[in-house]
């Protein structure tokens, strides 16, 4: 967790100052609740996977099916109702939520914030619900991340 909040922090630093993001406290603690996940995610598949080249491509496919469905690309309303499970299951859906919500909502939103927001189905976002979801999203993958360790790794080796 420290070398993860370091690239958060490093990355909130730059990224804030040279785009003039709105929210330094709100975009950090985004950033690092989603480094978190990810990182969870790839354990549990680390775990899960024996082979590591395997592993990697199967994280890689889910994180480009849960970008396709997080309603950057295909806003929400225009995902196929098939798809929907994607947009409610992708943790990126909530960590992009928060992002856009922090930077086009209120006065700092700008003249457009407004309907950029509208645009993308995100007029009203709970911040708090976001980080509360990101957060259990870290405790689920880590407790199963766990499991797969105790059940298939007993460090004996066949």
């Amino acid at each position: 967790l420290p070398c993860i909040s370091v690239i958060a922090l490093v990355s909130t630093a730059l990224v804030t100052q040279l785009a003039d993001l709105n929210g330094f406290g709100d975009f950090f603690l985004n950033l690092l609740l989603a480094l978190i996940v990810a990182e969870s995610l790839m354990h549990l598949i680390g775990a899960a996977q024996p082979h590591y080249i395997i592993g990697m491509a199967l994280g890689a496919g889910m994180y480009g099916m849960f970008m396709l469905c997080e309603g950057f690309m295909v806003p929400k309303d225009e995902i196929p109702a098939g798809w929907m499970w994607g947009y409610h299951l992708a943790f990126h859906t909530y960590s992009f939520k928060w992002f856009m919500y922090n930077q086009f909502s209120g006065e700092d939103g700008g003249l457009v914030g407004g309907e950029i927001l509208k645009r993308f189905g995100i007029e009203e976002v709970d911040t708090t619900e976001c980080a509360v979801v990101l957060l259990i999203y870290t405790l689920v993958l880590e407790v199963a991340f766990y499991a797969v360790l105790k059940i298939f790794h007993t460090g004996r080796r066949s």
